[in-house]
């Protein structure tokens, strides 16, 4: 894809149009997510809004049609716009198509997944924001023994390695887990 020129830009939100055969379906729900989302992170410092959205030379949308909406609904004046200039119309069908099935088919590292949104949860971040449903979660297993690992197996085998970080405000606390865990069978590193 050639592209002659890029620039970016600002622009009020709902002066972009959208790609009118946009087949990428988006429901009134993630819509209002979104613009919930965009509007917990907006202050008077900042706006709620970190992505671009893609456009063209005539303000059709490339990627961010969800995002734009949302900044409709958020009352977001202005967003920030990537603008590509000399794109065939054939190029900008393939991106449009291609900006979502290439980030759809990716998938989750759970236990990492995990781990972010347990980080969350520990900083009473609101986990309904990002899309996640107390569903989500208990299929994660998030909130059902969070850390009750399997201990090393008869023969001291471990079946996975795990490496947890624990940050404590006193050392009672900290040489306490250390022999619970020792005692439980793990090797324990401080």
């Amino acid at each position: 894809m050639p592209v002659k020129k890029i620039s970016n830009e600002t622009l009020a939100p709902d002066q972009l149009n959208p790609y009118p055969n946009n087949p990428r379906n988006h429901t009134e729900t993630e819509i209002d997510r979104l613009a919930d989302y965009i509007k917990s992170l907006s202050s008077e410092e900042r706006s709620g809004f970190i992505d671009q959205i893609i456009i063209d030379e005539n303000d059709m949308i490339l990627a961010g049609h969800k995002r734009a909406l949302a900044a409709i609904r958020a009352k977001l004046t202005a967003v920030d716009c990537r603008r590509v200039y000399g794109l065939t119309d054939q190029e900008k069908r393939a991106y449009i198509i291609a900006d979502n099935q290439l980030t759809f088919s990716s998938t989750w590292d759970d236990s990492l997944l995990k781990f972010e949104l347990s980080e969350l949860i520990d900083d009473n971040f609101d986990l309904s924001k990002i899309g996640f449903k107390d569903e989500d979660l208990k299929n994660l297993g998030i909130g059902e023994n969070d850390f009750d690992f399997n201990p090393p197996s008869e023969n001291g085998e471990v079946s996975k390695k795990i490496i947890i970080t624990v940050q404590f405000e006193n050392e009672d606390d900290q040489q306490d887990l250390f022999d619970e865990l020792k005692e439980r069978g793990y090797k324990v590193k401080i």
